[in-house]
């Protein structure tokens, strides 16, 4: 939970950072659009782990690396040696997932703020 709170705390501050350095000024509005896309690139490149990581893609992956894989020099590949899409993604989504959620509360928190002004 440290580090989600803490990478949570950096993607703010990165946010504040592009909103000076492309608007030239900080104010709530550009605070809200950029933190709106840092939030969505990164749920939506959590969720993309996840439904790789779930086995989703693994059979197309598996027909794509049987018919256009590298051949042995006698044959095919054996089926055992075609490793499955999902078991050669080693990156934990869950984390990132959790930043992504939290920016995306804050953005709404901020979005509600400049509602009510």
């Amino acid at each position: 939970m440290i580090k989600v709170t803490a990478w949570t705390g950096i993607w703010i501050v990165v946010a504040i950072t592009a909103s000076l350095i492309l608007y030239k000024s900080i104010s709530l509005i550009h605070f809200i659009d950029i933190m709106f896309y840092i939030s969505g690139a990164l749920l939506m490149f959590s969720l993309l782990t996840m439904v790789v990581r779930k086995g989703f893609f693994d059979t197309m992956f598996y027909s794509f690396r049987k018919v256009f894989g590298p051949q042995k020099i006698g044959g095919n590949l054996e089926e055992e040696e075609i490793p499955l899409l999902s078991n050669l993604i080693g990156f934990e989504y869950l984390r990132t997932f959790m930043v992504g959620l939290a920016l995306l509360a804050v953005m709404l928190a901020a979005l509600f703020i400049y509602y009510l002004r």
